[in-house]
Order: C-alpha cells, then structure tokens, then sequence
C-alpha cells in the first residue's frame, strides 16, 4: 500500500495541526492558511501568523523554502 505524503510525514511527525501553505483546491487538513481570501481559511499569510504550539504541515512553493526556515527559527 502506497501512503500519500501527508500520512508519510504523519507516521514521522505526529498529527499536524494546521497546513501552512494551502487554499480551498487543496488543502491537506481543515484548519489551513492561504495566500489568497478564502472562505476557508482561518488566517490569511502564513509568514504573519506564531507558528509556535503547532504541529506545522508547510508544503510551500520553492520558492519560499528559504523565508519558510527562517520563519521557523524564531
């Protein structure tokens, strides 16, 4: 049986808490961040949000894997 990734990282991590990098298309778990207005979302930016007391899913454009590590270094 094949995994998806999120259950794959799941397996490593733990649950997850939130998605960081999603909009209504395709987010991985109902509490997620967009980029974009989404009716969905529960915040707006994932870079203006505390990612601290999360277990953050963060599948970002590559382009942003740099500002994402510094994020995460607080």
């Amino acid at each position: 049986m094949i995994l998806n990734l999120i259950q794959m990282l799941t397996r490593v991590f733990g649950n997850f808490t939130i998605d960081r990098f999603a909009d209504d298309d395709n987010y991985q778990l109902p509490v997620f961040n967009s980029k974009w207005f989404s009716k969905h979302a529960v915040a707006f930016d994932a870079f203006s949000q505390d990612w601290g007391g999360h277990n953050n899913y963060c599948l970002p454009p590559p382009n942003l894997i740099i500002n994402v590590l510094k994020h995460m270094q607080f």
